[in-house]
Formats: structure tokens, C-alpha cells, sequence
């Protein structure tokens, strides 16, 4: 049954229940209970005067509205009172009232805390097309709050309260649309519904729509459109939007690059408690961008979003309490950190969960748990930890030892331009290992590593020239390339470039410049190093 019209409580003029406006069309006075807005400045005392004659009275549209100016501001009525009111208007089957109370029992603010009790008010309200309350009552639905969840009621009440122009039910079923629950999975779809919303100003849809744009779903890329769209819900305080509006400022995406911007921004939203802008603060003030480069200040920022379940805040936590940086070293609370993040996913704190397992750091050493993480990471496409479970397997640590697998991993992480990927696969090839032998290969595996300044590529693609493995032999190639790996600290590249000055094989011999690498390499333990370098000065 639909709610019938109620009488004005001001002129006593008979108003349509689906009426939006601020004022009554008779007299001009507030009805908020049917404005949709809670203005609150504007309401004088002679007007609450006659709000609260009327609510005595028993006037269920007063009794809402004294209701809430109680909430929106102080007009001299306890929290207790404004429940009164709300309970009595309620009863007398008024649906703002009941949807209003329905809530304050879901919120648990001013009342106890009861998604019975709020199902209960608000199905009520719901009941009689209030469309606020059919949203609400879709949403205990989604969710299983109050009652058993079914996501099929959930829909048809959000297309209910969606077709009486209820933006925030448009919101939730652009929602469904993207994540594809209840119906089938749609960007346009989604998109469409989220114009919807945002023709009424919901600035969550507007943030939506900026997404959209951003990483072009269901419409053409564009971070200009996407810049517009995130600065409207951003202006309005929306706390996301001015998140991801910080990151196209940081990025230089759809508007000049500004790191300053970047903060105001990322600092807005994390002042409101968003995760998200905590961590990106973390991550300006840990690199320097926008502010000076301050760890302690990253810790904190990082601390108050991992303190949120954040997972890329804790595994970025977890690195400085891993190298001390901001925060005292303690592999203890790197390993707590690293878990936490793990446990929700991020491969990067899985991978460094499994180095820890591997070398005993803040966890008992154990192989087998080192195994457990590395492959969940690599299983996830980190690059770092599919070149480590080759390791794993190449070297039988926590798993049957399997030249082959180890092959299938280096050459995965390869693929993605790893250097010790490359480095690794590469060794295989040279020596023919889970894999058919090809200096060829190996050669051209080592100079894709070398060439991003791996040291023992670097070393090893001088070995294949100096020996002529896999490539005409050179030793004028093969001293460039150990001179680029000792000048990285490498002590056997350091041993090799000395051997070759001593020789003069490609270089100038030398013996002062063969007796300083030497010397360089036997500081590092370098055992035929130390040999020559004695033989030399005993010449």
C-alpha cells in the first residue's frame, strides 16, 4: 500500500508524500522531511516553534522534521528525544521516519546497534515505495544484514528505487554491472548506470565515471575526461576521487605533472582516513616527491593505512622495518608485516616471505615454507619469485630437485626482462641443463642481462668471448665486458681483467694495472688473486 498525502504542518496544505522541494508550495515554510536535502542554517527559531507545536500535536511530518534538525544541528533536542520522535512519526506509518530510524538501528548512532531492527523499519518503508528506504532495504539484501542475503532482491529493489530517480540506487546497480554480481558483468552497462547517478550529483558515480575513463573501461581511455570527471567528486570532498586525482597529478596523466598537486590531493584524502592516500603519502615522502624526503615520515603515513589492512602499506612497512629505514631494524616485524600483506595477496610480500623462510630472517628457517611462498608469488607473475623457484628447484630446496621446472621458471621470469632470469636461464643453456645445450642462446641470454648491468652476465659474456664460446673469441670484447663487471665490485671479473693486463690479452700489458685488480679481487677472497699478486711482488 502507498503512503497517502500528509498535511503541511505549517499551513495545513496537503502534500503529496513523492513531493521534492524545500519548502511547502503553500506557505513557503522547510519540510524536510520530504526535501531530500538537510539544510540547516537557514531554519529560524520561530519556524522550529511552530515545528515543535506541531510535532505535540502529533503531527508525524513535524515529528520527522524536528527529528532532524536535531540531527543536522543543535536546536536544544537530546539524542533521546530526537528517537522519540522518530519512533512515534514511525508508528504513525510515516516512510521518511521509518527509513530514517531503520538507519540510525543500523548505524547503531543515537540508538543500540540492530540490523534486525533496521530491517525491520526500513522494509516497512520500503513497503509503501519510499525509494531512500527500497535502496537501503536492497542493500541489507546484498550484503545478508538483517536478514538472509539474496543479491536477486537486492537488484530488484535497487531497479525499484533506481526508476523513481534515486541516485544512490543507480549507483549500486552500475556497481553490479562492473563487478558482474547478480547480472552479467558489462563496463558499458556499468558506465550507463553511473551517468545515471551522476546526473544527480552522486559523487561516487562521478569518481566511477573518472575510473572509467582512466583505465578505459566501457568507454575510449582518455585522462582528460578522466581528470574532469575525478576533480568534480574530488571538489566536493570525495575522498577516493581526490586519491586517484593525486595519482593523474603524480603521473602527469591528463593534466601537467605536478608532485605539489599530487600532495594537496593525496593529503585531503588521507586526512579523511582513505588507505589509499595514506600509502601514496608514504610513498612521496619515502622518494622525495613533492616534499623532502623524509623515512619517517613514509613509516608513519605507511602505518596509519597498513593499520587499515592496506596490503601494499604493509609490505612497504615491512621493507623498512627489513632495512631499518624510519623505523628501528627488526626482521621480526618486517616478517609480521611481510605476512599480514601476504595473507591478503600482494606477491611482492610473498616474495620476500619466502626469502625470509629461505635464510632464517624474523621466521624459523624452513625450505619447505620457502617453497609455499615463492610459489604462490610466482604463481601470480612476480618476476622476482619465478626466478627464485627456479632456484628452488635447481638447487632441490623444499621441492625434488628438477632442472626442467627450473628452466620453465627462469625462463617465465626472463620473459619479463628479469636480469638474473636471464642470467639463470642462461646458464642452463650453456651448460645444457633442463634444457638443450646452446651457447648461442646462452650468449644471447647474457648479453640481455649485461646489458642491464648484472655483474656476472657481465662476467660470464666475457668468458664466452674470451674462450670463443657461442661467438668469434675476442679478448679485446672479453676485457670490456670483465672491466664493467669489476668495476661493479665483481672479484672474479676484478681476478680476469687483472690476468689480462698481466698478459696483455686486449689491453695494454700492465703489470702495475694487473697487481691493482689483483688486489682488488684477493680483498674480496679471491684466492688466485691473492696467488698471482704474490708471485708478482716477489718478481
Amino acid at each position: 500500500m502507498m503512503q497517502s498525502d500528509f498535511v503541511c504542518p505549517y499551513c495545513g496544505m496537503s502534500v503529496p508524500v513523492d513531493f521534492r522541494g524545500w519548502s511547502c508550495p503553500g506557505c513557503g515554510e522547510s519540510l524536510l522531511s520530504i526535501c531530500g536535502e538537510e539544510p540547516a542554517d537557514w531554519v529560524d527559531g520561530d519556524a522550529v516553534v511552530r515545528l515543535r507545536e506541531s510535532a505535540d500535536a502529533g503531527n508525524p511530518m513535524a515529528q520527522y522534521d524536528l527529528a532532524v534538525l536535531c540531527d543536522i544541528g543543535s536546536f536544544g533536542i537530546s539524542d533521546e528525544e530526537m528517537v522519540r520522535l522518530l519512533s512515534e512519526s514511525a508508528e504513525q506509518g510515516f516512510a521518511p521516519a521509518q527509513e530514517r530510524l531503520g538507519m540510525c538501528y543500523f548505524h547503531g548512532d543515537p540508538t543500540e546497534q540492530s540490523y534486525e531492527k533496521a530491517f525491520r523499519w526500513v522494509a516497512l518503508a520500503a513497503d509503501q515505495g519510499y525509494a531512500p528506504a527500497r535502496c537501503d532495504l536492497g542493500w541489507m539484501y546484498e550484503y545478508g544484514l538483517g536478514t538472509e542475503k539474496s543479491v536477486e532482491k537486492a537488484l530488484e529493489l535497487y531497479r525499484l528505487a533506481a526508476d523513481q530517480g534515486s541516485g544512490y540506487a543507480q549507483f549500486n546497480i552500475g556497481w553490479m554491472y562492473e563487478v558482474g554480481k547478480g547480472v552479467e558483468q558489462s563496463y558499458g552497462e556499468s558506465l550507463r548506470w553511473y551517468r545515471l547517478s551522476a546526473e544527480k550529483g552522486i559523487d561516487a558515480a562521478e569518481y566511477k565515471i573518472g575510473c572509467c575513463y582512466a583505465d578505459g573501461l566501457g568507454v575510449e581511455q582518455s585522462y582528460e575526461k578522466a581528470f574532469e570527471w575525478l576533480k568534480l567528486a574530488a571538489e566536493k570532498g570525495y575522498a577516493p576521487a581526490q586519491c586517484r586525482l593525486g595519482r593523474l597529478y603524480d603521473d602527469g596523466d591528463g593534466v601537467e605533472q605536478s608532485c605539489e598537486e599530487a600532495i594537496k590531493w593525496f593529503m585531503l584524502s588521507a586526512e579523511q582516513g582513505d588507505d589509499h592516500a595514506q600509502c601514496n603519502l608514504g610513498w612521496m615522502h619515502q622518494n622525495g616527491r613533492g616534499v623532502p624526503r623524509s623515512y619517517e615520515e613514509a613509516a608513519k603515513w605507511y602505518r596509519l593505512s597498513a593499520d587499515q589492512g592496506n596490503m601494499n602499506a604493509q609490505q612497504f612497512l615491512g621493507r623498512m622495518y627489513e632495512l631499518g629505514k624510519g623505523v628501528p631494524q627488526s626482521y621480526d616485524e618486517a616478517a609480521r608485516l611481510y605476512r599480514l600483506s601476504a595473507d591478503h595477496g600482494n606477491d611482492y610480500a610473498q616474495y620476500c616471505l619466502g626469502l625470509f623462510y629461505e635464510e632464517g630472517k624474523g621466521v624459523p628457517q624452513s625450505y619447505d615454507e620457502a617453497f609455499r611462498w615463492t610459489q604462490l608469488s610466482a604463481d601470480q607473475g612476480n618476476q622476482h619469485a619465478q626466478c627464485n623457484l627456479g632456484w628452488l628447484y635447481q638447487s632441490g630446496r623444499g621441492v625434488p630437485k628438477s632442472d626442467e621446472e627450473a628452466a620453465k621458471w627462469y625462463r617465465l621470469s626472463a620473459d619479463q626482462g628479469n636480469m638474473n632470469g636471464q642470467l639463470r636461464l642462461g646458464m642452463l643453456y650453456e651448460k645444457g641443463l633442463g634444457v638443450e645445450q646452446s651457447y648461442g642462446k646462452a650468449l644471447e641470454l647474457y648479453r640481455l642481462s649485461a646489458a642491464q648491468g648484472n655483474d656476472d652476465a657481465q662476467c660470464l659474456l666475457a668468458m664466452m668471448y674470451e674462450h670463443g664460446k657461442g661467438v668469434e673469441k675476442s679478448y679485446s670484447e672479453a676485457a670490456k665486458w670483465y672491466r664493467l663487471s669489476a668495476v661493479q665490485g665483481n672479484g672474479y671479473a676484478q681476478f680476469k681483467l687483472g690476468w689480462m693486463h698481466e698478459k696483455g690479452l686486449g689491453v695494454e700489458q700492465s703489470d702495475i694495472e694487473a697487481a691493482r685488480w689483483y688486489m682488488k679481487s684477493a680483498r674480496r677472497g679471491n684466492r688466485l688473486a691473492s696467488i698471482r699478486l704474490d708471485w708478482m711482488l716477489k718478481r
